[in-house]
C-alpha cells in the first residue's frame, strides 16, 4: 500500500506532500491543474524512464519519494536481499528518485542506490497504472490469458505447471547438450584413441624428467670423470710411484722401530689402517672405471628417452605433469564414450516422462480455461452493462500442442474479441474500444474476477498493491458513472485505489479525497494538493457537480450524493 508520496520540482510541482489511506483514494481538480503528474511522477517509482524536461524550471533537480507498506514484505526483501538491497518486512519500503536538469537520473531503495531494472523487478510488489496506456497493454493475448487464469483460479496448477515445463525444459537441454557432445565426441575419437595409446606406450612416470636431467648431466661429464678416477687410481695404487708401494715400505720400517723402542708399537698398526683404507678407495677407483664403459650405452638411452618426453611436452602441455593430465583426461573421455549412448537414450526416456507429465497438466489447465472463459465473458458483459457501454464479449483459445509451442504457461492462447456497438462484428478489444473505454473494460474485467472470488495472480501480496486508474471516466456520466464509483468502491475492500477523475459521482466514493489545484504566486504557476475533510469535501463535489462550489444547490446536491454513496459503507 502507498503510504505517502512526496514531490519536489517535478514538473509544476513546487513542493507536494500526499498521503494515501487504505480503499479508494481519488484525486480531483481543474484540467491542467496536474493531477496526472502524480500519477507520472508514482510511475517514476516503478522503474519508467525519465526526461529532464520535467524538472521544474530554474531547480538544478527534481526528486520523487514514496513510501509503501506491503503485505508480503518478506517476499520483496527476500528479491532485494539477493541482489544485496536490505530490507525490514515491518519497515516500510522506500523508495526515491532523483532526476537533474543535465538528464541523470538516481534511484535509491532504502537509501541504498538501485537500477531501474531493480525498480521494474520490484514495481509488482508496488502498484499497478492503469492508464489508457496501461490498458491498451492490458488486452494483449499474452495478458488476457493471466487474466482468463485468475478468475479460473489456477494460481496453484499455474504453479506445478511452470515447475513441469522448466523440468521438461532442463531435461530436453540436457539431451541436445549430449547429443552435441555425441557429435564432437564422434569426430574426435580417432584422434583419442590415437593419443592414448601413444601415451600408453610411453609408459611416463611422474617426475622422471627430472631425474633423467640430472643422470644426463653426469654422464655427458663421465670422460673427464673417469680420466680423473684414473689418474687417482694409479697415484693411489698403480705406478711405481704410488702411494700404496710408499706406505708398504713405510710400514716396514715402523715395524723395525716398534722392535728397537717398545714406546712405537702404536705406529704400525695404525699405518696399516691407513694401507687398508687406501686399498678399498683404490678398488672403488678401479671399478668405477670398469663400469664407466657402458656409461657411453646409458647416455644414448637417456638421451633418447628425453628427446621422448620432450615430443610429448611440445603436443601435450609444456610440463610431464600436465601431459600426465592430459592422459587421465582421455581415459575418462573414452571410458565416457563407451558409455554415451547410454546416458543418451536414459537422458530421452527422462524428456519422454517429463513432456508427458507437462503435458496431462497443460490439459488440465487447458479444460479449466475453457470451462471458464465464457463464464468469464458473461460477466464481463454484466460489469460493462452496468457502466453503460453494451458489450458483446467472446473469448477464444487457441492451442499450440506441438513442443515448439509450450510455455510456462502451457500451451494455450487467448483472445477477447468484441465489439461495444451491436451488429458490428468481433474485433480485438484494443481495435474497438476508446482508450477510455478500454479503462473501463479493465475496470469491469477485474471487478469481474474479484466478484468470482479471486484475487490477483500474485496471490495475498497484491491485496496490498496500489492500483491506479487514470482517466477511467472518459466519455461517461449520469448513471454510468456512479455505477463505476460503486465498482471502484466495490474493489478497493481488496485493493487499495488511486483514481483520477473529473466526475463527482466516483469521487463521492472515495475514502480519502485529495484536490489538485493550481495556483499562480508571483507571475508563476504552482500545484498545490490537499487532503479534503467535510465541508471542503463537500465544495469540491459541488464544484466538480456544477462548477461553482458555492452554489447551493450544487451543495446540497453534493451533500447528498456524498451521504447516499457511503449509505451502508
Amino acid at each position: 500500500m502507498l503510504l505517502s508520496l512526496q514531490i519536489e520540482n517535478y514538473a509544476v510541482i513546487d513542493q507536494a506532500a500526499l498521503e494515501f489511506g487504505a480503499g479508494l483514494n481519488v484525486l480531483s481538480g481543474e484540467t491542467g491543474s496536474g493531477k496526472s503528474i502524480v500519477v507520472d511522477a508514482l510511475s517514476l517509482l516503478l522503474g519508467r524512464r525519465a526526461d529532464a524536461q520535467v524538472v521544474r524550471q530554474g531547480a538544478e533537480k527534481a526528486s520523487i519519494h514514496g513510501a509503501f507498506m506491503l503485505e508480503d514484505a518478506a517476499g520483496a526483501a527476500a528479491m532485494l536481499s539477493q541482489q544485496g538491497i536490505a530490507a525490514d518486512a515491518d519497515e516500510p519500503l522506500i523508495i526515491r528518485r532523483e532526476l537533474n536538469a543535465g538528464g541523470k537520473s538516481r534511484a535509491f531503495i532504502n537509501a541504498q542506490p538501485a537500477t531501474l531494472a531493480q525498480l521494474r523487478e520490484l514495481a509488482p510488489w508496488l502498484a499497478a497504472i492503469q492508464s489508457q496506456n496501461e490498458a491498451l497493454v492490458a488486452f494483449q493475448p499474452a495478458t488476457e490469458l493471466a487474466y482468463l487464469d485468475r478468475y479460473a483460479q489456477l494460481e496453484s496448477e499455474l504453479d506445478a505447471l511452470a515447475e513441469a515445463h522448466e523440468t521438461w525444459r532442463k531435461a530436453r537441454q540436457h539431451v541436445e547438450e549430449l547429443a552435441s557432445a555425441d557429435r564432437q565426441r564422434l569426430q574426435e575419437l580417432d584422434l583419442w584413441n590415437f593419443q592414448w595409446q601413444e601415451l600408453q606406450a610411453a609408459r611416463l612416470a611422474a617426475g622422471e624428467d627430472a631425474e633423467l636431467e640430472l643422470e644426463h648431466r653426469r654422464l655427458a661429464n663421465a670422460g673427464k670423470i673417469l680420466e680423473i678416477a684414473q689418474s687417482a687410481y694409479n697415484t693411489l695404487y698403480d705406478s711405481p710411484s704410488a702411494a700404496a708401494a710408499d706406505l708398504k715400505s713405510a710400514e716396514r720400517d715402523l715395524q723395525e722401530l716398534a722392535r728397537l723402542d717398545p714406546g712405537c708399537e702404536a705406529l704400525p698398526p695404525r699405518l696399516a689402517s691407513l694401507r687398508s683404507e687406501l686399498a678399498d678407495i683404490a678398488e672403488s677407483l678401479r671399478a668405477w672405471t670398469e663400469e664407466s664403459e657402458a656409461s657411453t650405452e646409458r647416455l644414448a638411452q637417456i638421451e633418447e628417452r628425453l628427446s621422448l618426453l620432450d615430443r610429448l611436452k611440445r603436443k601435450y602441455g609444456p610440463s610431464l605433469e600436465e601431459v600426465l593430465v592430459w592422459r587421465d583426461q582421455l581415459a575418462e573421455k573414452l571410458e565416457a564414450a563407451v558409455h554415451a549412448d547410454e546416458r543418451l537414450a536414459a537422458a530421452q526416456a527422462e524428456v519422454q516422462h517429463a513432456a508427458e507429465a507437462y503435458a496431462r497438466r497443460a490439459e488440465a489447465a487447458s479444460r479449466r480455461r475453457h470451462q471458464a472463459a465464457p463464464r468469464l465473458a458473461r460477466a464481463v458483459e454484466q460489469q460493462a452493462k452496468a457502466m453503460a457501454m453494451p458489450l458483446r464479449l467472446e473469448i477464444t483459445l487457441n492451442s499450440r500442442d506441438e513442443p515448439e509451442g509450450w510455455t510456462a504457461a502451457g500451451y494455450d492462447t487467448a483472445a477477447f474479441q468484441g465489439t461495444l456497438n451491436p451488429g458490428e462484428p468481433l474485433r480485438e478489444l484494443a481495435d474497438c474500444a476508446s482508450g477510455g473505454e478500454l479503462s473501463r473494460l479493465l475496470l469491469a474485467l477485474q471487478v469481474a474476477i474479484e466478484e468470482n472470488g479471486r484475487r490477483d495472480s500474485a496471490g495475498a501480496r497484491e491485496g496490498a498493491r496500489t492500483l491506479v486508474f487514470d482517466e477511467i471516466d472518459a466519455g461517461i456520466g449520469g448513471q454510468a458513472a456512479e455505477t463505476v464509483g460503486r465498482k471502484l468502491s466495490g474493489l478497493a475492500r481488496h485493493w487499495q485505489l488511486l483514481c483520477v477523475t473529473h466526475l463527482a459521482q466516483i469521487a463521492t466514493f472515495a475514502d480519502h479525497h485529495l484536490q489538485v489545484e493550481k495556483q499562480v504566486r508571483q507571475g508563476r504557476a504552482f500545484t498545490v494538493v490537499r487532503k479534503l475533510t467535510g465541508a471542503e469535501r463537500v465544495e469540491e463535489i459541488a464544484r466538480m457537480l456544477a462548477g461553482k462550489s458555492q452554489d447551493p444547490t450544487a451543495r446540497r446536491h453534493a451533500a447528498e450524493l456524498l451521504a447516499a454513496a457511503h449509505a451502508g459503507r
